[in-house]
């Protein structure tokens, strides 16, 4: 699966509601950055018309990016000139530095199989479905 990296550009007062939504084992990573620009809408009457924003990156395979970008545009989305931009552009190759770990997928990184491993944990753990094989669960429902 091919990787993709989603950069989003949002009004620096949304980054933490974006970094609340974020939060959990479904991401394995994120990367900040304050910056300043201009696009379509621009306040050239305003003594510094440069408005300040954050720059939002996240990694992800193709399969979860779509579902990534549509919460980013459901968390900042205000319908407002100047509420930012999403893109997705293909990642050739990411490489940890640390243990110089190359993924071609997000399956292949060790992190991202642990995630997998405890969202699946969770899920079996479920009141429902704690211990009971699918033939029980099965029965019960009859």
């Amino acid at each position: 699966m091919e990787l993709k990296k989603i950069t989003a550009i949002i009004r620096s007062d949304q980054l933490e509601a974006l970094e609340n939504r974020f939060k959990g084992p479904d991401l394995s990573g994120i990367t900040v950055d304050h910056v300043q620009g201009y696009g379509e809408y621009a306040n050239f009457f305003a003594k510094d018309w440069m408005s300040r924003y954050a720059r939002v990156e996240i990694v992800a395979d193709e399969r979860r990016s779509r579902r990534i970008v549509d919460a980013i545009t459901d968390v900042v989305h205000a319908g407002t000139p100047g509420d930012g931009i999403v893109y997705v552009v293909p990642v050739e190759q990411l490489q940890r530095i640390r243990d110089r770990h190359t993924a071609r997928s997000t399956q292949t990184c060790p992190r991202c199989r642990a995630n997998a491993r405890l969202r699946r944990r969770t899920r079996a753990k479920s009141p429902t479905r704690a211990g009971r094989s699918k033939s029980a669960i099965a029965r019960e429902a009859r």
